[in-house]
């Protein structure tokens, strides 16, 4: 019986077809192809917030009993934005016309706004204190589950001004990351993405299939260690 990986993330561990990162380049596939069986639950715009929840737990974790687990997380949660989550759901009950005039018109001067106004999806503490919650969650149901957390990359310099202190945010969470294997002493790994420089595509946050094989090769450096 193959042993079960599943991988609990957001779009960066989704292929991207357009940015030549095709389903075989990335590290879910590569795992596959090394042996083992691997479940990706991976959704596009989910952060520790929403995977924290009971019933994602329950879907995404205990119903299909895995024997390692992934968490790639974090990039969602702490990026700058323009809008919260409460207002991207005003907006989402605009009409279309608006919509896209208010956001077009408000992405101009991102930069300002991000600088004078700190929003995040999810808060630090808020990030740390549902961070635990899912390790607790994990390692409750089954003490003998390794867990893999993979860091969250530095972006680009565009980025990084556009959305003002977007590389400072990342480092803030990453030291959050960095400490969960000092708070639990159990089978807890984490995955410096940063020791690996240019993995990422033009757009400063997913990564390219360079950073899917330093990935891949982590985690079966980890989860082979008995």
């Amino acid at each position: 019986m193959l042993n079960r990986i599943i991988i609990l993330g957001n779009s960066l561990s989704i292929p991207r077809p357009d940015d030549q990162v095709d389903y075989v380049n990335t590290y879910p596939y590569i795992l596959v192809k090394s042996g083992y069986e691997v479940i990706n639950r991976s959704r596009r715009i989910n952060d520790i917030e929403i995977q924290s929840t009971e019933q994602n737990m329950l879907d995404d974790v205990d119903y299909l009993r895995p024997d390692y687990v992934v968490i790639h997380l974090g990039i969602v949660e702490c990026a700058p934005r323009i809008f919260s989550k409460k207002n991207r759901a005003y907006l989402r009950i605009l009409p279309s016309k608006i919509r896209n005039f208010i956001i077009n018109f408000l992405s101009k001067y991102r930069e300002i706004i991000t600088k004078h106004r700190k929003i995040n999806y999810v808060d630090i503490v808020s990030f740390e204190a549902n961070f635990i919650q899912v390790i607790n969650r994990i390692h409750s149901r089954n003490p003998s589950i390794k867990i893999v957390v993979i860091n969250i990359n530095n972006t680009n310099m565009y980025n990084n001004k556009r959305s003002y202190g977007f590389n400072s945010n990342i480092n803030n969470y990453n030291d959050v990351i960095n400490k969960l294997p000092f708070k639990f002493p159990i089978n807890l790994y984490v995955i410096n993405t940063n020791l690996h420089k240019g993995g990422l595509l033009n757009d400063g946050i997913h990564i390219n299939s360079v950073m899917h094989k330093y990935i891949s090769d982590q985690i079966l450096s980890i989860i082979r260690v008995k």
